[in-house]
């Protein structure tokens, strides 16, 4: 008997930690995952072994190497395009020449495979699933059989409608050579969708075997972190490396840990760790190699990998940090945040539950972050610039943040009062100006959209239309990429640095109220208002004095209607 891990996974609905790595390199309890595929087959006496590649092969070859270390010998086979689950095993060419066991290289499983294997011999199968009872079984394939174990019916992710049977496709096949004939090499063809529907029609014996031991399909970060959760209770037979210093609480090689800090089991503390003077680690955490844990820091329920620091006061709850993350004092993460690769998060900042940070990103000063940052390069405390708000267009100013921008000016202004908004005429500025109106109407603004207008016609509009506050979302004349927002006062000024720190800290904070449905505004849209900024210009004008001068003007319209407009008046 051969094995196959099937290692392809690109694991996107795991990121940010998969990020920069295969999801069969994702640690689970400080190693990785398809280590744990490795050492089951070997316990069962299966040394031959064959891993199928895609995503980022480089870092799963160079870790296990040729299996020695893990007493087995493993193969490698790299699929140049996407071959789908069985298409991938049949790239493996001449290797399966006897029966082999499929399983894959990123659930954590201790399924007993010699209970399957003799089922599968003793039914005379062409191909054996093993099969798993869960309670919720919408995201898998289901899988009916009969009394007597005969497959008779595959369903892939049923809805509740279509749920017959709570027995589930783990992933794990015992196959005949044989059932690789039936589709050609180098043809993407997938197990649950092709193979096995085809075996069925053609009368292949095909035979499920239900398994009572543990597996766990690591699919999305609160999986990643049961996983730990259940290591740690023993729910898994498999033995993670650390040695046991006291019920239920694993320390690895050189740990330094304070008299005075405090250990709740179960946990795990990797090689070389060090926790500091009245650091609390709570039940269900798990701390890779080279961490550091500073005074008054507390973290339970959470898995950090290697490297990574965390300032004194910190509070993590729940929550999952990769490789050499460094955060400041008084930091706070919550459950089922991701902390990406290389990101800092500075002193007194905030990460609100199920929150994602990519990697190398940077968290500024007391920040309170709630919407998953991916693209900018930081979340600024700092809001304000030189002259209003300018930032990257749809990066680090977007639809998403402009409403948190427009919310935070209304919870300035107080709900009731009348804002105008208005817009230059780039695509991207009027798809922010909707955002921003969102934004100013659920916290309880009345808002009047001017259109297209520039700032000084807009500190004319609220001058004469008698508002309390205007904003002009416009393209940055000095850098293309970016939008700026200009805010004007009652007085059709622009806003003190005193008015501006207020809005900023609501802002941090996302100290704004949301309106009750009942009273959110209807927006109110004036499309004249450059004709009366027009008139108005005309009517201080003496133009007889002016034509008297011989003027030569030179007008750059730029497209712009409110210039072209003033021509056609005034020539």
């Amino acid at each position: 008997m051969k094995g196959i891990i099937m290692a392809g996974g690109e694991g996107s609905r795991l990121r940010p930690l998969t990020c920069d790595l295969p999801k069969p390199m994702v640690p689970v309890m400080n190693k990785p995952v398809m280590a744990y595929s490795i050492e089951l087959l070997r316990r069962y006496g299966i040394h031959e072994i064959g891993v199928t590649l895609q995503y980022r092969p480089e870092q799963i070859m160079d870790h296990f190497q040729d299996g020695s270390e893990y007493g087995v010998r493993i193969h490698y086979y790299i699929e140049e395009t996407p071959l789908g689950t069985a298409g991938s095993v049949k790239n493996t060419g001449d290797f399966l020449d006897q029966p082999f066991v499929v399983i894959s290289g990123d659930a954590l499983t201790d399924i007993n495979l010699e209970q399957a294997i003799a089922f599968h011999k003793k039914k005379g199968s062409a191909a054996t699933l093993v099969l798993k009872r869960v309670d919720v079984p919408l995201e898998y394939g289901v899988v009916v059989t009969d009394e007597l174990g005969a497959i008779v019916r595959f369903l892939e992710k049923p809805n509740w409608g279509e749920v017959f049977s709570d027995t589930v496709n783990t992933g794990i096949y015992i196959l005949e050579p044989e059932v690789l004939e039936c589709f050609e090499a180098g043809r993407k063809f997938d197990f649950s969708q092709d193979l096995f529907p085809l075996l069925l029609k053609n009368g292949q014996p095909m035979y499920g075997y239900i398994s009572d031991g543990y597996w766990c399909d690591i699919g999305n970060s609160f999986t990643y972190l049961t996983a730990h959760y259940d290591m740690l209770s023993a729910k898994v037979n498999h033995t993670f490396d650390a040695y046991e210093s006291h019920k239920n609480i694993y320390l690895g090689k050189g740990v330094k840990i304070d008299e005075k800090a405090i250990l709740q089991s179960p946990c795990c503390i990797g090689d070389y760790s060090r926790i500091e003077k009245d650091a609390i680690i709570g039940p269900y955490t798990v701390l890779g190699s080279y961490c550091v844990i500073e005074q008054n820091t507390s973290l339970k329920r959470s898995v950090l990998w290697n490297h990574v620091e965390l300032g004194k006061k910190a509070e993590v709850r729940g929550a999952a940090i990769c490789n050499k993350v460094v955060v400041g004092d008084r930091v706070s993460i919550y459950e089922g945040a991701i902390i990406g690769d290389n990101c800092h998060l500075k002193n007194g900042s905030t990460i609100k539950p199920q929150i994602k940070i990519w990697p190398e990103k940077t968290i500024g000063e007391g920040n309170i972050v709630q919407n998953n940052v991916i693209w900018g390069a930081r979340e600024n405390r700092s809001l304000f610039g030189k002259d209003g708000i300018s930032g990257s267009t749809n990066i680090e100013i977007n639809p998403q943040n402009i409403s948190r921008i427009g919310a935070s000016f209304a919870a300035y202004l107080k709900p009731g009062k009348k804002t105008g908004v208005s817009c230059d005429s780039h695509p991207a500025s009027s798809m922010l100006k909707h955002g921003l109106v969102s934004g100013l109407l659920s916290a309880g603004l009345e808002v009047f959209d001017l259109g297209l207008l520039t700032t000084p016609v807009l500190r004319y509009s609220v001058k004469n239309l008698a508002l309390d506050a205007g904003i002009h979302i416009f393209k940055s004349n000095e850098k293309e990429d970016r939008i700026r927002l200009h805010f004007i006062d009652a007085d059709a000024c622009s806003l003190t640095p005193a008015s501006e720190r207020k809005i900023e800290n609501l802002y941090i904070r996302d100290d704004f109220q949301r309106q009750d449905y009942r009273e959110i505004k209807r927006v109110h849209s004036l499309s004249d208002i450059p004709v009366f900024y027009i008139r108005s210009l005309i009517d201080l004008i003496d133009a007889k004095s002016v034509s008297k001068k011989n003027y030569r003007i030179l007008i750059n319209t730029s497209s712009n209607s409110l210039v072209n407009y003033l021509l056609h008046q005034v020539l």
